[in-house]
């Protein structure tokens, strides 16, 4: 549904508990894009330290807001969600920010590319607890085999997850996937979600950063080894035992069993070649440059 601007209406949920010392800055990253066709919702779990006090400096700002007890973040998000009548959709948690061109970015792709159902950076960010940089990572690009060879679900030496924050959907892909997050997997339910997106679609990548995510010892997701195994009983239940079951076999007696897959530590695993799609600025014979859509070969 856009507006008089053009421009689709962009949906935003963040979930918050007791983390009043970050959301300011994450509400601000919302709105000092000055993005006109913003639905911004924000479900405070009964917070006890300032955030309340925080979330009415911006109330007048925000779409609605709850305060009130839940079954935890993926509990608060589906609560979020139900209220959501955007044509793209996104959740942001409240220690993460976004990068101040992430929603233009966004909805010019969204708006001129119908074949983008899903998409996400492969240029993911990173800060501290100090909102200093950190680094940021690199992906060779997505593809719903490689999702279910394991391969965004940290099994190998380093750690590839499909950056959260920098994922946005449409509300008809959410609805086709069952538009519920489902709550028993209380570490991994963004993992959970993309694997029923991509019983429908392809992700997109890009190589555009959109935003940061926090290192904090406090966030449920720095218990990485739980996350996996979380990752691992979601991949579990692919239907087709010659994708996702078949992988953790191969996985675990290549690489578990067998103690020369260990050098100094880490996990080794032989690279395999998927088929990816890319959005990513193309030139026309004019000079005029547009985003376009792309599939290319890559190696994980």
């Amino acid at each position: 549904m856009p507006n008089s601007n053009g421009l689709p209406k962009i949906s935003i949920v963040t979930p918050n508990y007791n983390y009043g010392e970050f959301l300011e800055q994450t509400i601000l990253s919302v709105l000092s894009q000055g993005y006109p066709n913003l639905e911004y919702i924000i479900v405070d779990g009964g917070s006890t330290d300032n955030s309340i006090e925080v979330i009415q400096r911006y109330e007048k700002y925000l779409t609605l807001w709850v305060s009130e007890k839940d079954e935890g973040v993926y509990d608060a998000l589906n609560k979020g969600f139900k209220k959501c009548s955007g044509d793209i959709m996104c959740y942001l948690n409240s220690d993460d920010i976004y990068l101040p061109w992430c929603f233009q970015t966004i909805a010019v792709i969204f708006q001129s590319l119908p074949a983008v159902s899903w998409l996400s950076t492969l240029q993911p960010g990173y800060i501290d607890h100090q909102s200093k940089s950190r680094w940021f990572g690199s992906f060779p690009g997505f593809s719903k085999q490689c999702h279910l060879d394991g391969r965004y679900a940290g099994r190998y030496s380093n750690y590839y997850f499909i950056q959260q924050e920098s994922t946005f959907w449409r509300k008809e892909l959410w609805e086709k996937a069952g538009a519920n997050i489902d709550n028993q997997y209380h570490l991994a339910g963004d993992f959970y979600l993309w694997h029923q997106f991509y019983k429908h679609e392809n992700l997109f990548g890009i190589k555009n950063p959109l935003s940061l995510f926090r290192l904090n010892q406090r966030q449920k997701s720095s218990d990485i080894k739980k996350y996996i195994d979380q990752c691992r009983a979601i991949l579990s239940l692919e239907d087709n035992p010659n994708t996702a079951n078949a992988s953790v076999a191969s996985y675990f007696n290549n690489n578990l069993i067998n103690p020369l897959a260990k050098i100094k530590g880490k996990l080794i695993h032989s690279k395999k070649t998927y088929e990816g799609k890319y959005v990513q600025i193309q030139h026309a014979n004019n000079g005029n440059a547009f985003w376009g859509v792309t599939t290319e070969l890559f190696s994980f």
